[in-house]
């Protein structure tokens, strides 16, 4: 009897040390998932960090783009003005002048 109670003391001594010996290589597993979990974190972090720049500067190039569109359309409307106005005095300097050469005797 002595000798079986001295040998399941040694079988549960081994599976204890297993028992330790696993749980340290989970300990060891866990710390270096918490390592790569904070790496992570911190590469999505600086990810949204660009992200958030790029769209700050998409937002400024729309806010560059439509004042130059602004003025552009301003600039058109000028052009338009002046070659509609152009092609009315045009009209009325040849309208008087048919008038004259038409009132002219001879």
């Amino acid at each position: 009897m002595d000798g079986d109670l001295r040998s399941r003391l040694v079988a549960v001594e081994h599976a204890f040390s297993a028992a330790l010996a696993r749980l340290a290589i989970v300990e060891q597993w866990r710390a270096q998932m918490d390592i790569l979990n904070a790496r992570r974190d911190e590469q999505f972090k600086n990810l949204a960090d660009r992200f958030d720049s790029l769209n700050s500067k998409i937002d400024g190039v729309k806010t560059d783009i439509s004042g130059d569109l602004g003025e552009l359309k301003g600039s058109l409307t000028w052009l338009s003005r002046l070659i509609i106005g152009s092609l009315i005095t045009g009209g009325i300097v040849g309208a008087i002048g048919l008038i004259i050469k038409m009132a002219r005797p001879g």
